[in-house]
This record gives C-alpha cells, sequence and structure tokens, in this order.
C-alpha cells in the first residue's frame, strides 16, 4: 500500500498578457500539483495578491502596468518569491528585474525542466527564510512511500533503503506517477 502525505498545494500566480502561454504553464504547473492563479496584465496581478500565491511567475511586457513596476508594488505587500519568465534578455534587463525585487529571472525561451528547478529551489527557499520548513525534509515535505521505496514530492528526489538514487526528470515522473496510482495499469 502508497502511503502518502499531502501538505496544502503550492499557489503559483502567472502573469502572462499571452493567453497561451497561460494555458501551457498552466497545464504544466498543474500536473506538477501546483494550484495556479492567472493574470493577463499589470493591474490584474496586484489584483490577485488577496489569493496569497507562494510564487509569482511574472512577464516584463504586459498591458496596463509593465513588469518592473509590478513587481515593485507587489515588494510593498507580499514577500514571495518572484521569478521573472520574459523575452527580454539583455543583461540590463535582467538587473531592472532584479533591482526591482525580482528573485530570479528566465528569459523566453526557455525549458521547462529548468523552469521547474528554479520553481522548486525560490519556493524551498523561500520556506525556509520564512521558518517553515528546515530544509531537512521535516513535517512541511510530501513523500509518497511504498516499501523500502521513498519519493519526496517537494524535492523530487528518490532513496531506496535510505539511500538516495538519482535520477532523470523522466524517470522521476515515471516513478511517481506509478506510486500514485499504485493499482493502475497504464
Amino acid at each position: 500500500m502508497v502511503r502518502e502525505i499531502m501538505n496544502e498545494k503550492k499557489r503559483i500566480l502567472i502573469a502572462d498578457d499571452e493567453k497561451g502561454i497561460i494555458r501551457l504553464l498552466k497545464d504544466y504547473f498543474e500536473i506538477q500539483d501546483y494550484q495556479v492563479i492567472e493574470a493577463k496584465n499589470g493591474l490584474e496581478v496586484l489584483g490577485q495578491l488577496n489569493k496569497e500565491p507562494d510564487l509569482i511567475l511574472l512577464d516584463v511586457n504586459m498591458p496596463m502596468l509593465d513588469g518592473f513596476e509590478v513587481c515593485e508594488r507587489i515588494r510593498a505587500h507580499i514577500s514571495c518569491p518572484i521569478l521573472f519568465l520574459t523575452a527580454k534578455a539583455r543583461e540590463s534587463d535582467k538587473l531592472l528585474g532584479l533591482m526591482a525585487g525580482g528573485d530570479d529571472y528566465l528569459p523566453k525561451p526557455f525549458s521547462y525542466g529548468e523552469l521547474l528547478g528554479r520553481v522548486k529551489a525560490l519556493l524551498r527557499r523561500y520556506q525556509v527564510y520564512q521558518g517553515k520548513g528546515t530544509g531537512d525534509r521535516g513535517e512541511d515535505s510530501s513523500w509518497l512511500q511504498w516499501k523500502e521505496i521513498r519519493l519526496d514530492l517537494g524535492f523530487n528526489q528518490v532513496w531506496v533503503e535510505d539511500k538516495e538514487v538519482d535520477l532523470s526528470e523522466l524517470e522521476y515522473q515515471i516513478l511517481r506517477l506509478l506510486m500514485k496510482h499504485p493499482n493502475k495499469i497504464f
């Protein structure tokens, strides 16, 4: 029998003026067990802050308010991680994003694996800095366990008999799927 210890899903606010990008990112993060909040312009982002996102993916080129100004305004209210996800790839743009209060900057096009890795790293650091976790897989982690196999959903790590096993992203996703649905045939 597989035992699952789950916490509340982390909320990601995705802010982009391109509906297609929001849809792709929403589908991707929902598959990864995140709750997604959407915003199509800068003012909508500010209006969604009451939903208390755990992380914000923020485009720079948005109508009404650009991402840099939105980031500065967000920092006046909350301190959750902000990752700029934008087509502006010049070094000066990256510096503007970081100086506006962003925690990371990933230019488009990007790989989904790198994006997921950055999101998990930002959330992990934020959780530790806020005192919500110790960083050592304490009570705030989510686990799946079957016999001697233990899978950490929060950190994408696998242990067999207390030894960490290195898996590729695809191998990890397959194992996770099988462990979440132990009696189902795929």
